[in-house]
């Protein structure tokens, strides 16, 4: 599972086009999303 935040490389065509060849699921949520922040369950 890939989940883009929105950021410009992950939004390119290729990094898109990409993902999509090789099968990875594609999940995009908003940048700044405390809720879903990952460092705080290291």
């Amino acid at each position: 599972l890939f989940m883009d935040d929105n950021a410009p490389p992950h939004g390119a065509r290729i990094a898109t086009t990409q993902l999509q060849e090789v099968g990875v699921p594609h999940m995009v949520r908003p940048a700044m999303t405390p809720d879903l922040n990952r460092i705080e369950h290291v």
